[in-house]
């Protein structure tokens, strides 16, 4: 359950994050972001 929880609060903080993003910010980049936080 714990874990569950934690999971929901994780993908808000990715769409805070993309939220932030500018208008003009293109799907590329956004998997060129992606990608670069999965190298981290």
């Amino acid at each position: 359950m714990e874990n569950r929880s934690e999971g929901r609060v994780e993908r808000k903080k990715r769409t805070v994050v993309l939220n932030d993003l500018p208008e003009g910010t293109s799907l590329t980049q956004l998997i060129d972001l992606f990608s670069q936080f999965g190298k981290m």
